[in-house]
């Protein structure tokens, strides 16, 4: 779900807001993987391998602000597993972001 509580200048200047919930029951193994942003590390950044899990709850929230030529976008995670084998283990993830257009225009929003 999102909300656009401030969209103006035909997005030159607007305010995003997001929240995802999402609660999944597993009959199978699962893993949970991430590749890194750059080339200097081979393979997986982190990689929980296999493991079994009865089910898992994982909210998201993020946010995004653009204000002419600057704008910033965050997003955390946070991944409950019900795991008895391995404690119940929480993953829990971010990142910040940055820019700025060097030229004037902003960046650009798609609403739908």
């Amino acid at each position: 779900m999102t909300y656009l509580p401030a969209h103006e200048g035909g997005g030159r200047e607007l305010t995003h807001l997001g929240l995802a919930v999402s609660l999944q029951s597993f009959t199978d193994e699962a893993n949970t993987r991430a590749v890194p942003e750059t080339t200097l590390i081979d393979g997986y950044f982190a990689d929980t391998g296999l493991f079994q899990p009865d089910r898992a709850t994982s909210v998201s929230i993020e946010f995004a602000k653009v204000q002419g030529p600057w704008s910033v976008q965050s997003e955390v995670m946070w991944n409950k597993y019900q795991a008895s084998t391995l404690g119940n283990p929480v993953l829990t993830g971010f990142y910040v972001f940055g820019s700025h257009i060097l030229t004037g225009e902003h960046r650009l929003y798609d609403s739908s």
